[in-house]
């Protein structure tokens, strides 16, 4: 797993709350609860030629470990990666990802018929194809997300070799999209997913559903209930990975061709497993009006997980300035107390998916580090509150023409809810959620107030902002930095910039576009 646009485009709501039995329910998606996971079997007889492409894909994968291990080692193909649980991760077919190593697969398993030479290559292809084309089948045979309602994306294997334990609970696509986990080894387990007594939508559902959140300061909770930061919208999207308590619903041993089927926003994880297994793992995102959340929801982006101690670091940045330091002492307690929860749901090195520049990855590391040592920190609590009372307000220092200048020297001129867009050689673009700011220390405003001067005159219809920072949410990253950057509005104009009441450019002048998002909204049930 990676964090570099970890939420970016996931602030839609999740479903009505899970209600799933204590075993997967096993007929054919014919269940009447629409919130649980369903388990689709194929049709032996007329499904025969698919399923012996995925026995033949399934073999080539047992024998396959150390040449995916090879590639990631030469760090020149990012079509194949470890994630979380001793995992690999094969990109088949993806927006975001190349898909060189599967695509090397395909060729040599269409090499095991004796092909000729010249139809080696058709042949791969049509493998690849099949597989894929297999995979809509069963997906679009749940009548909840059906072919003709759904576009499928993003296909992926996900690959154990050695014996693995279960991963952590997790969300990593949110409704109304859908995924799904195709079988390509007999007698594997199928994903895990959990049942929740009630959804976590808010932050104030915290202290009613989660017992060490009884306490919680009322400052605490009114940070995390602020729309403008963007935690509002974290929790509600992701607020279930929060719930301590958890219900396991896991599934017979599946066989090959075997689909399990999992409505967006389900808490759910991989299973544990003793030997090698392989499962393509895809996704399903509304067609557009076929659902009221179909134009405003992204489809899976594969580096976008969450869980509960990922959540969390991720709100800390954000509410931190607005906490009296009884609330920062109780945030770093949770924030503690999920890194433990991680380590005993075998969540490794969860300092490593938060953005160095944020104090949290320090805090975290130095956390975690304390859980493996036997005798750990003397008294952790006291850690605890060292770390609120020494921590800045700041967390992250851009630098501007070469000056270190802290979060709290600039003015935020836009809209909490701005994104940009990304060009990358695909069909659908990295969509960013962005903040712009304007330096307030004595030298830029001077700069300012001069450029000002010169270019005011009666005739004038636009006001320059001069050097501007561009703050990425999901990673941490700023732009600008180096100077140049500038917004242009009307005269007259003050409102917050939300990408067309202004233009903003980069250095070299090129216009960077952006547009506002919606903030999602979710009923309670």
């Amino acid at each position: 797993m990676t964090t570099s646009r970890r939420a970016s485009n996931r602030s839609k709501p999740p479903p009505p709350p899970q209600q799933a039995s204590n075993m997967a329910n096993d007929n054919s998606a014919s269940s009447s609860n629409d919130n649980e996971m369903k388990i689709i079997h194929p049709s032996p007889d007329e499904d025969f030629e698919a399923l012996e492409i995925l026995r033949k894909l399934d073999a080539r994968l047992e024998r396959y470990e150390r040449r995916f291990i090879q590639l990631i080692d030469e760090e020149k193909d990012q079509s194949v990666r470890r994630i979380q649980g001793k995992r690999f991760e094969v990109f088949c077919s993806s927006t975001y990802k190349p898909c060189n190593a599967f695509d090397e697969l395909c060729m040599l398993v269409a090499g095991d018929d004796d092909q000729d030479e010249s139809t080696l290559e058709a042949r791969a292809q049509q493998i690849k194809e099949r597989m894929i084309n297999f995979a809509i089948k069963q997906a679009g045979k749940d009548e909840r997300f059906p072919s003709s309602r759904y576009s499928y994306n993003n296909f992926s294997l996900l690959i154990t070799y050695d014996a693995v334990d279960a991963q952590g609970p997790h969300i990593d696509l949110l409704y109304p999209n859908a995924q799904f986990g195709l079988l390509l080894t007999n007698s594997s387990p199928g994903t895990i997913s959990y049942k929740v007594k009630c959804n976590i939508i808010c932050a104030r559902d915290l202290p009613k559903h989660v017992a060490s959140w009884k306490n919680a300061p009322p400052k605490l909770l009114d940070a995390m209930s602020n729309e403008e930061s963007g935690a509002a919208a974290l929790i509600r999207s992701f607020g279930d990975t929060l719930h301590v308590q958890l219900k396991a619903v896991k599934t017979k041993l599946l066989h090959c061709g075997d689909c399990t089927s999992l409505p967006g926003s389900l808490l759910h994880a991989g299973p544990s497993c003793p030997k090698f297994r392989a499962i393509l793992f895809y996704s399903a995102t509304p067609r557009d009006g076929e659902h009221e959340d179909a134009t405003s929801i992204a489809e899976y982006d594969p580096d976008t997980q969450y869980f509960g101690a990922l959540l969390l670091a991720d709100i800390c940045p954000v509410v931190w300035p607005a906490l009296d330091d009884d609330s920062k002492v109780f945030m770093l307690e949770r924030l503690a107390e999920y890194a433990k929860l991680a380590k005993k749901q075998h969540v490794r090195n969860v300092y490593s998916h938060v953005n160095q520049n944020h104090f949290c990855h320090a805090f975290l590391q130095s956390i975690e580090y304390s859980l493996y040592k036997k005798d750990g920190f003397a008294d952790i609590h006291d850690f605890i509150k060292a770390e609120a009372k020494t921590q800045r307000t700041v967390f992250l220092s851009p630098v501007v023409q070469g000056e270190s200048v802290s979060l709290d020297k600039l003015e935020k001129i836009s809209i909490s809810r701005l994104y940009t867009i990304e060009e990358n050689g695909t069909a659908k673009p990295f969509r960013h959620q962005i903040s712009v700011y304007k330096d307030l220390t004595e030298r830029l405003l001077a700069a300012e107030e001069a450029a000002a001067e010169s270019e005011s005159d009666s005739t004038a219809t636009k006001r320059i902002v001069r050097d501007i920072l561009i703050h990425y949410h999901a990673d941490g990253c700023w732009e600008g930095h180096n100077g140049g950057y500038t917004l242009e509005t009307p005269v007259g104009t003050f409102d917050l910039f939300n990408g067309s009441n202004g233009v903003l450019r980069a250095s070299g002048g090129e216009v960077i576009p952006c547009f506002p998002g919606n903030v999602g909204k979710r009923k309670r049930v």
